[in-house]
C-alpha cells in the first residue's frame, strides 16, 4: 500500500493510535518540505501550526476514535506548518484503512494556498462591486431627491406665477371692460349726433381697449399651458 500511496498527487500521511506519523508520501515531502526519514515516528502535530494545537487535538481525538467501516470525514481546513516555519492553509480528509496488526488513520492533505488566493480575489472583488454598486445606488438617491425638489420648487413658482398673472388680469380685465362698455354705449346713444371727430376718438378708445383685453386674455392661456 505505501508504494500506491507513493504515486498519488496528495499528500498523505498515516497515523498510527498514538497520532505519530507512519507513512509520508513524496507528494507530502513537498507540501511541507520534510523528508519522509525526518518525519516518520514524530507527533502528527509537528505539522499543524502551534496556536491551533489544542482546537486540532480534539478534532484528531475524535478521528482516532473511529472504527473501520465509518464513513469518510472531512474535508476539513487547518493551518499547516512547514519545515521552514512558514505557515499556509491546508485541507485534509480522514479515512480508515486496515493495515495488519491495526486500524490506521490516513489523512489525505492538500496545500489549498492557491485556491485561498483565488478566493480572497473574487471576495474583494466582490466587494469592490458591492462598494461600485453602493456608492451608485446613493449617487442615483441623491439625483432623484435634487430633481423632486426641483420640481416641486417649479411647481410651487408655476403656481405663484399663475397666480399673479391671474390677478394683475383680472384687475385688467375689470376696468378695460368698463371702458369698452361706456364706448358702445356712447356710441349707441350719439353716434349719429356726434361730430366725427368724437367718434373716431370712441372708436380708437374701443380699438385699444379691445386689443388690450385680448393681449390679457392670450396672458391668461399662457397660465394653462
Amino acid at each position: 500500500m505505501s508504494t500506491t500511496f507513493n504515486t498519488l498527487g496528495d499528500g498523505i500521511l498515516a497515523l498510527d493510535s498514538s497520532k505519530r506519523i507512519r507513512i509520508f508520501n513524496p507528494a507530502a515531502e513537498k507540501i511541507f518540505g520534510y523528508s519522509a526519514k525526518e518525519i516518520i515516528g514524530r507527533d502528527v502535530f509537528t505539522l499543524i501550526e502551534k496556536e491551533f494545537h489544542c482546537k486540532y487535538s480534539e478534532i484528531l481525538e475524535a478521528y482516532m476514535e473511529m472504527g473501520a467501516g465509518q464513513p469518510l470525514v472531512g474535508p476539513q481546513e487547518i493551518s499547516g506548518l512547514r519545515k521552514d516555519g512558514s505557515f499556509f492553509p491546508m485541507e485534509f480528509v480522514v479515512n480508515i484503512v486496515k493495515m495488519e496488526p491495526s486500524l490506521t488513520k490516513i489523512a489525505i492533505v492538500r496545500d489549498i494556498t492557491k485556491r485561498k488566493g483565488i478566493e480572497a480575489e473574487l471576495e474583494n472583488h466582490r466587494q469592490s462591486l458591492e462598494c461600485m454598486v453602493e456608492s451608485r445606488t446613493s449617487e442615483l438617491r441623491l439625483s432623484m431627491e435634487k430633481l423632486m425638489e426641483t420640481n416641486l420648487r417649479l411647481t410651487a413658482t408655476n403656481s405663484h406665477r399663475s397666480h399673479f398673472i391671474a390677478s394683475i388680469s383680472h384687475e385688467l380685465r375689470t376696468p378695460l371692460s368698463v371702458i369698452l362698455g361706456y364706448a358702445n354705449l356712447y356710441k349707441k346713444k350719439y353716434g349719429i349726433s356726434a361730430h366725427k371727430d368724437e367718434n373716431v376718438y370712441i372708436d380708437n378708445i374701443a380699438n385699444a381697449g379691445k386689443h388690450s383685453l385680448n393681449l390679457i386674455n392670450g396672458l391668461l392661456d399662457l397660465t394653462k399651458i
